[in-house]
């Protein structure tokens, strides 16, 4: 579904948006709250993706409190469907960004690491925030996973935009692993969801 608002153009995506009630929701928003990656232009519509990034999540008044508007911006290949699903490709290293809720905050990864082609060496992922590591582990798990990772005050610094990266030691091209695969693009990891939400009690 895709819905259509004069008046600005698309610099983002939006996540956290589905269908239905779930645009009528987000719409509610851009009109009440205003939307941070969204510039004023008067010559052209906006196109929103409904479906974003998101399989159908409905958001709720209570979701907008808390959430905060991701942009995807350097190492992410086009979104991709199947399965009732859909997932974006990160590059060996994928950047995120957001303004600073000037909140702790916790980002919501959930993922597929492609375990299975590395039995013998496991990857490691890692998330950093500027030159600071957030979390770092071997991701060895199969299948798809879902991690969440506290970003502290002190992590997210004084800057009015943070930046959030996600990067694999080691990429993969998975024509080089098989004949029978065609396809030549660098890959680190399988994304299908994130969410960063303001952290929902205290720190302590």
């Amino acid at each position: 579904m895709v819905m259509t608002t004069r008046g600005f153009s698309r610099r983002t995506f939006l996540l956290g948006v589905g269908s239905g009630a779930a645009t009528l929701s987000i719409a509610w928003g851009a009109s009440e709250l205003g939307l941070p990656f969204l510039e004023r232009r008067d010559d052209s519509p906006t196109t929103f993706d409904a479906h974003a990034e998101y399989d159908g999540w409905l958001v709720t008044p209570e979701d907008k409190a808390r959430m905060v508007l991701i942009e995807f911006t350097d190492g992410w290949h086009a979104r991709e469907t199947g399965g009732g699903s859909s997932w974006r490709w990160t590059q060996q290293t994928a950047t995120l960004a957001f303004l600073n809720p000037r909140t702790a905050a916790v980002l919501h990864l959930d993922y597929g690491a492609c375990a299975d082609l590395f039995e013998d060496s496991p990857r490691v992922l890692t998330l950093t925030v500027g030159d600071q590591v957030a979390r770092s582990f071997v991701s060895d798990a199969l299948g798809r996973q879902r991690i969440s990772v506290l970003l502290p005050t002190t992590l997210l610094g004084a800057p009015d935009r943070v930046e959030v990266h996600i990067a694999v030691d080691r990429p993969f091209v998975p024509a080089n692993l098989s004949a029978d695969w065609h396809d030549t693009r660098e890959l680190g990891i399988r994304v299908y969801r994130v969410e960063v939400e303001r952290a929902p009690e205290p720190i302590r």
